[in-house]
Order: structure tokens, then sequence, then C-alpha cells
């Protein structure tokens, strides 16, 4: 998410800022749904980066439903 937002949010002289929105679930409704902000993308990434999400199993429905609940 963090090189995403990097390599996505280029500023253009001129223009309102622009920003990558993130969404999870199991399909695109879902994930537009459930998109993470800038705001909470940068809490995310600060809170995760370094050591990873510590409640990933390998599971992706069921990190899904982790998430959603947090």
């Amino acid at each position: 998410m963090k090189i995403a937002r990097e390599e996505m949010s280029v500023p253009i002289e001129g223009w309102c800022p622009l920003y990558t929105e993130f969404g999870f679930g199991d399909s695109w409704y879902q994930a537009k749904s459930n998109g993470l902000e800038p705001p909470m993308q940068d809490a995310f990434v600060g809170k995760y980066a370094k050591n990873g999400v510590p409640y990933w199993k390998g599971d992706i429905k069921g990190f899904f439903d982790t998430i959603g609940k947090s």
C-alpha cells in the first residue's frame, strides 16, 4: 500500500491533489464500498509497515473479515 501510494500520488502543478483509494472485499463492489481513504491508509501503513500485520494467517477471507471489524 505504501509503495503504491508513493508511486501513484504524482503531484502535477496546477492540479488539485489526487489520491489512491484502497479497498477490500470479495468483489469490486465490496472493495469499493470498503475503501480506505488516505488518512486511514497512513494509519495502517504507520502501524504495520515495519513488522507486518500480526493477524495475517494466509486466509484472505479471514483477513477481510478482521480488517472490516477493526
